[in-house]
């Protein structure tokens, strides 16, 4: 019996190596492995991984209810659900399935794998305060026909197994305590069924009734509508198997995991060795790196809308959104650029995370972190290779470069006689020109250099003549943040981001805040090695380190796993992401699309012309307007950006300062 199983193309198939690497919405999740010869492997092949904490063999059905009732056995027991599911705080981190005694349930089709003769195994961790019996699992038609396990049976808090018309009811009560229990029955090969309650047994029966019934796996409730009341951490099915006490207990005695099915994806690449074959493998949500989306338009949609939209409409995996959504709308939003770029622009600015697993779905979930209460002691239960301060990704100075406006601008000049080149205050992107009330042509009169910012007449305008250049020009909306606390401890750290997709100021506002709260402090980075597996964690998890020669003792943010088998050791990423070649990458990526997006429009952006405000992060803030204009704010709190009210530049509606020979325009009061 192991503890790891791979699937390829739903079959299961052996391996020698396999190395799993989870990042969370860094990167695209991976798997390597090493399988032999006689293993078919192809490209496209698809890849599912299973680990647990005890064997996965001869798995029917495990469900997990990490805010979904999935099948995470690789036999695709896939569930209809009612509509008024709800998740609350489970064990060891994770969630809990709550049932409201009325209607929560979820029931699964008869399939071979779920036939109970012979041999099986039932797990269920569940809590309940009920009195009333009520039923946890039923696989059956009628009462007499199959396997019902339910609570409060003949006394208030009993535990009891109906089995072919057969009864095993728990010696005690009293399991009604809203604590968390672990049901066990079992059947092994002598037709010895045992009721277990926490480890103990309370009753056993020997029963060769046969349960090849056709009826319907039901979760929540009984054939005849018998709700129950409580909640449930897992549920676990085995068909042709009876495991020995002490690998049963491990369920009991140790963290569950978290999920069993570790990684869903499809084969890349194959390389043939010289004793066995290489398979590299993405996970299912490669997709979102690959896709191109071009020029989708969203009119006043919430940016959890228009994440489902595009990830439904341009992948084949299922949207599946968790928490409450920002309360935002974006004005217009225009789609253009990778999939996954703009996945991670608007999970910056909404204070989401994603990620993909194994059943081909794509969640969105709030981004938070998770104490699981697990301490890692150096030395004890794990070993600390490396720790590092690293302040490449740091940021305490943003600007943010948004949608494109376009302005309106007429200028006046007086021809001289001699003079053909007249100089724009502006990027002119088209023009109408008017010397002596004449309207002149186009090419045929004069020439427009947006980039040097002239008008070039073919012939001088007559002396006196008056000219008239009426003509429109873009700037972007131009947000700058900064953290001076952060500046003071370590610097200025700028970076500008050009997102053509802000098209507003508050959402403009809201992406820089959320940045830089991010990306403001240095924070230790270390890996840990972990000599067994430790299935109970997920990024975003905190653990609590201790390493008394290199003085750590404080709480860490999971940013990646890598899990690695036969060995079963598991190292942790912790603190923050080391930079390496991925980020080098992603800047590189980043500066690309930067210059596709400058070549589409005009993005002129002198010192003078940008606005003129920066919206310090601080309890006080002090915006300096212009170099005799200063204005200070006392803000409660101390994340909150302050910008602009738009009003007039000219006959524009952007800019604020008056340049040199600039008459017109007038101050923007600050918001």
């Amino acid at each position: 019996m192991v503890n790891v199983a791979l699937f390829i193309n739903d079959v299961k198939k052996s391996f020698t190596e396999i190395k799993i690497i989870k990042e969370g919405d860094r990167a695209i999740d991976e798997a390597d492995l090493k399988i032999p010869y006689t293993v078919d492997s192809n490209t496209n092949d698809k890849i599912i991984i299973l680990s647990d904490s005890i064997s996965v063999d001869n798995l029917s059905a495990i469900y997990n209810f990490n805010e979904s009732v999935i099948d995470e056995s690789g036999q695709l027991n896939k569930p209809t659900a009612s509509a008024d599911l709800t998740y609350i705080d489970g064990q060891w981190g994770g969630k809990a399935l709550s049932f409201n005694g009325t209607s929560t349930y979820f029931e699964v089709n008869d399939k071979a794998n779920l036939n109970f003769s012979g041999e099986f195994e039932t797990f269920i961790w569940v809590k309940f305060s009920s009195t009333n019996k009520q039923y946890l699992l039923t696989k059956r038609t009628t009462s007499s026909n199959g396997l019902g396990i339910c609570v409060n049976h003949t006394t208030a808090g009993d535990i009891a197994l109906e089995l072919g018309g057969t009864t095993l009811i728990s010696s005690s009560a009293g399991f009604n305590d809203g604590a968390n229990h672990l049901i066990r029955v079992t059947r092994d090969s002598s037709n010895l069924v045992t009721l277990y309650v926490d480890k103990v047994s309370k009753g056993t029966a020997t029963i060769s009734h046969n349960l090849t019934t056709t009826g319907k796996l039901r979760v929540g409730r009984d054939e005849a509508n018998t709700y129950f009341t409580g909640s449930m951490d897992s549920v676990r099915l085995y068909k042709g198997i009876s495991f020995i006490i002490n690998t049963a207990n491990k369920l009991y005695d140790l963290r569950n995991p978290r999920t069993v099915m570790k990684f869903g994806g499809k084969v890349t690449k194959v390389s043939k060795e010289t004793v066995y074959q290489k398979v590299k493998c993405f996970s299912f949500g490669k997709e979102l790196a690959e896709v191109e989306i071009r020029g989708d338009q969203f009119d006043n949609k919430t940016p959890e809308f228009i994440i489902e939209n595009l990830v439904t409409n341009n992948t084949e995996l299922t949207f599946i959104r968790k928490g409450s959504e920002s309360g935002m709308k974006l004005k217009k939003y225009v789609a253009v650029g990778k999939l996954i770029d703009i996945l991670r622009d608007f999970t910056s600015l909404t204070g989401h995370i994603f990620y993909t697993n194994g059943n081909k779905e794509f969640i969105l979930e709030p981004e938070k972190h998770t104490n699981i209460n697990f301490t890692f002691t150096h030395g004890v239960n794990c070993k600390v290779l490396k720790s590092a301060y690293d302040d490449t990704e740091i940021v305490n100075d943003l600007i943010v470069l948004g949608e494109n406006i376009r302005y309106h601008t007429v200028e006046a000049f007086t021809g001289n006689g001699n003079d053909t080149v007249f100089a724009l205050e502006e990027s002119a992107t088209s023009t109408r020109v008017i010397s002596a009330n004449t309207e002149m042509t186009p090419e045929t009169h004069y020439d427009v250099d947006s980039t040097g910012k002239t008008i070039t007449f073919v012939t001088a305008p007559a002396n006196g003549a008056a000219i008239y250049i009426d003509y429109e020009f873009e700037r972007p909306l131009y947000i700058r943040g900064t953290k001076p606390d952060s500046i003071t401890e370590h610097g200025v750290h700028a970076k500008k981001l050009i997102m053509p997709w802000i098209k507003t100021r508050f959402d403009g506002v809201r992406f820089v805040q959320s940045y830089l709260n991010r990306y403001q402090d240095i924070r230790l980075n270390v890996k840990i090695e972990v000599p067994t597996l430790f299935n109970s964690v997920a990024e975003n998890d905190i653990i609590h380190l201790t390493n008394t020669i290199k003085n750590i003792d404080a709480d860490f943010v999971v940013k990646g796993i890598t899990w690695t088998f036969p060995n079963y050791i598991t190292m942790l990423n912790v603190g923050e992401y080391s930079f390496d070649f991925l980020e080098i990458d992603q800047q590189i990526t980043g500066k690309i699309h930067d210059l596709e997006d400058a070549m589409t429009t005009n993005k002129d952006i002198r010192e003078f012309e940008s606005p003129e405000e920066t919206f310090v992060i601080n309890d006080v803030v002090i915006q300096v307007v212009h170099e005799d204009f200063t204005e200070t704010l006392n803000i409660a709190h101390p994340t909150v950006i302050i910008d602009k009210n738009d009003n007039n530049y000219g006959t524009g509606t952007y800019g604020s300062q008056k340049p040199p020979n600039r008459q017109t325009g007038s101050v923007y009061v600050s918001g």
